[in-house]
C-alpha cells in the first residue's frame, strides 16, 4: 500500500473512532443501551486495526509530509481529548448507577415490610 493511502486509512480510522466514542458518549446520555453496545463493538474492531503492524510503517515514513502528519495528529489530539471525556463519562454513570441500585436496595427492603393495605377503608365518622 502506498504511503499517502496508508495515512489516509489511518487518519479515517481515528477520526471514524472518534465518531464512535462521541457516539457512546451520547447513548449513555440517552440510556440507550443497544446504541452503546453497537459502538463499543465498533469501537474494539476498530482498535484493532489501528492497533495492526501498519501503524509501524507509518510512523516511520510520516516524516516525510509534514501536512500529512500534522492532520494525523491533530486527529490523535481529537481522540485523546475524547477519551478523557469518555473516561469522566463513564466514571460518573458508574457512580449514577451504583447510587441508583443502592437506592432500589435501600427503599426495596422498606416497602417490602409494609404491611399490605387493607382492602376497604372506613372512615371514623362512618357509621
Amino acid at each position: 500500500m502506498l504511503e499517502k493511502e496508508l495515512h489516509e486509512k489511518h487518519l479515517v480510522q481515528v477520526r471514524t473512532l472518534c465518531q464512535q466514542i462521541s457516539s457512546s458518549i451520547s447513548a449513555i446520555e440517552r440510556s440507550d443501551l443497544e446504541q452503546l453496545r453497537s459502538s463499543v463493538a465498533a469501537q474494539e474492531m476498530l482498535c484493532q486495526e489501528i492497533n495492526s503492524a501498519e501503524w509501524e510503517s507509518l510512523a516511520e515514513h510520516s516524516a516525510k509530509s509534514p501536512a500529512e502528519k500534522s492532520d494525523l495528529m491533530e486527529a490523535i489530539r481529537a481522540l485523546a481529548d475524547l477519551n478523557r471525556m469518555y473516561a469522566a463519562v463513564l466514571k460518573r454513570s458508574q457512580r449514577s448507577c451504583a447510587l441508583m441500585a443502592s437506592l432500589y436496595r435501600n427503599f426495596g427492603q422498606v416497602y417490602s415490610k409494609r404491611p399490605a393495605p387493607a382492602e376497604r377503608h372506613t372512615w371514623s365518622c362512618e357509621g
